[in-house]
Order: structure tokens, then C-alpha cells, then sequence
């Protein structure tokens, strides 16, 4: 049963949306943001030529560019897409297909799902026009994609990264703030054996409260479900490692940062294992464990 509490506060938080910024004019047709110690060669190559190139972020340095029409990107992207490509291995024709198709794009998402090596295939870049948080509903794994962004969406979301990791702030930010997007279709783009891991609760607590005031009513529902899932999760993962001092530490974090999320993840929480958890101190007991190990089970997905 939903929680009452976020039902509430979705009513009472959540004014018109912003409408979106008008597309920003650029010659520059893409900015790759590079992940620290991936192998970029594929998309160096498949570029559009004139596109920059950001360094990873707290990286060793930017990197030897063996092409004369990219360049270094220097301060704010500048690119008519901003393109987070992922912790992996791109294959050269996946990398080719994506980059020819993103000029030709107006959306102000694309979202591409990540593979594993053996799901890999022929790569052919196949959309499905669909707002995120209307195709996804309450099965977002954003971890599991990497995106394109639009100069314009850009702008809009990147206040709210805060301490979020960059490539997990524009996937979630960017599906919950968009006007338009399209979702590559098949899991053939990025190759990956393990998705990054997730965003710390109290970031993404952060985040979602900076921007819930910018949200529609179905967007604020999208943003709070996904970190409620998270804060699930969370718990899940220090009553499964006996930490009942961290789990009574991120209840009264919640508890002073966002009561709809503490009272909702109660709510939800498979076979009422945090309510067990808070009857004995979150001494982890043996009443509690099935719904500890659904827990996990559900947030290993997302």
C-alpha cells in the first residue's frame, strides 16, 4: 500500500513544472564527458567532428586526442548534446551508430541501456519516443544506462548533481526533468559486467529535496518512488551486515531531512522488515531476514 505520508507531500510539494529552456545555439555538435579508466577509443573515433572532450572528473589528466577536429572541452559543456557514455567498452559500431544518429535528434533525453558482453550485438540505433518517468514507472534502474542530454536539460539539471556521481545524476535528474526523450531500444550499446555502484542515501536525499519544488505531481511520484527504493535498499544492506548503529544513524538522517521518505520506506519495505528492525533497536533478528533478502534482491536490480 502506498505511503500516505508521500501521497500528501506530493500534493502539498509539488507546483507546475519550469517550462524547458529554449535549445542554447552551438557549433559544437557533442562534449563526451569521459568516466575515469574507460576506454573511450571507440567513441573518440566515432565523434562528430568539432565535438570536445571533458577529462574525468579528479582524473590523471586530460587525454592525448589523436584527432585534430576535437578539442579539450575548458569550463561548462558547450556541446548541442552532452553525452555521459558509461563505465565500459564501447564496440566501434555501436559507437559509430550513436554518434551519427544524435545530429540528427531533437529530444532532450536519449537513453541508451547497458549490456552485458554476451547480449552484445550489431549495433543499430532503434528509438522509442517515451517520457522516463512514463515507460519506467516503478522499475527506473537509472545505473543501468548512459545518456545524452541537451545543452538546454544541461543547465537545468546539473545545479542539483551535488554529490551525486556525474553519469547517475544526469541519467535520474535528466529522466525526471526532461520534456522529450527517446530510449534506444535492445541492450546492445555499452558494454559492462557491473553497474556502477549506487548513489550514497543522503546524496540522493539531498538532491531529490533541492529540486522536488521544480516538479509536476507524475515527476515528483518518478523521483521520490526511486529514492524510496534506494532507501530501501540501504537499510537492507546494513541489517544484512548487522549495523544497527548505521541503520539507527540514516533513520534519524531521514527522520530530519525528509519524513515522507523515512515514513514511505517503512511503508514499503518487503514483508515489513524495517518495522521489525525499529521494534528491537534494528537489531538485526531472525523475523526479519526474508524481507531483508527480498530487499537486497529488488535493489541489486536498480
Amino acid at each position: 500500500m502506498r505511503s500516505r505520508a508521500k501521497n500528501k507531500a506530493a500534493a502539498a510539494e509539488t507546483p507546475a513544472e519550469a517550462a524547458p529552456c529554449a535549445p542554447a545555439e552551438t557549433d559544437v555538435p557533442v562534449t563526451l564527458i569521459l568516466h575515469e579508466g574507460q576506454d573511450a577509443s571507440a567513441l573518440l573515433a566515432a565523434l562528430p567532428a568539432g565535438s570536445e572532450v571533458s577529462p574525468p572528473a579528479g582524473g590523471d589528466g586530460a587525454p592525448a586526442l589523436a584527432r585534430e577536429d576535437l578539442h579539450l572541452s575548458t569550463g561548462a559543456p558547450k556541446g548541442r548534446y552532452v553525452l555521459f557514455a558509461g563505465a565500459g567498452e564501447w564496440h566501434p559500431a555501436a559507437a559509430e551508430d550513436l554518434c551519427k544518429c544524435l545530429p540528427e535528434r531533437e529530444e532532450e533525453l536519449i537513453l541508451f541501456p547497458s549490456a552485458a558482453a554476451k547480449q552484445r550485438g550489431e549495433a543499430r540505433c532503434t528509438f522509442l519516443s517515451a517520457l522516463p518517468h512514463e515507460k519506467f514507472a516503478d522499475s527506473f534502474a537509472p545505473r543501468r544506462f548512459g545518456c545524452a542530454l541537451s545543452q538546454a536539460l544541461y543547465a537545468r539539471v546539473a545545479p542539483y548533481f551535488g554529490g551525486l556521481p556525474a553519469e547517475f545524476a544526469a541519467v535520474w535528474l535528466g529522466s525526471v526533468f526532461c520534456q522529450s526523450a527517446a530510449v534506444a531500444e535492445g541492450r546492445f550499446f555499452l558494454q559492462t559486467e557491473k553497474p556502477a555502484d549506487p548513489p550514497s542515501v543522503r546524496a540522493l536525499t539531498e538532491a531529490f529535496n533541492a529540486c522536488k519544488g521544480q516538479l509536476s505531481a507524475a515527476r515528483y511520484r518518478f523521483a521520490f518512488d526511486y529514492a524510496c527504493a534506494r532507501v530501501v535498499y540501504a537499510f537492507a544492506e546494513l541489517a544484512n551486515a548487522g549495523d544497527a548503529q548505521g541503520a539507527a544513524a540514516l533513520d534519524e538522517y531521514l527522520r530530519g531531512e525528509n519524513m515522507a521518505l523515512r515514513v514511505a520506506a517503512e511503508d514499503r519495505a518487503p514483508l515489513r522488515f524495517l518495522t521489525l528492525l525499529k521494534k528491537r533497536g534494528f537489531c538485526t533478528a531472525l523475523p526479519a531476514r526474508p524481507g531483508i533478502l527480498l530487499a537486497l534482491a529488488e535493489g541489486r536490480r536498480r
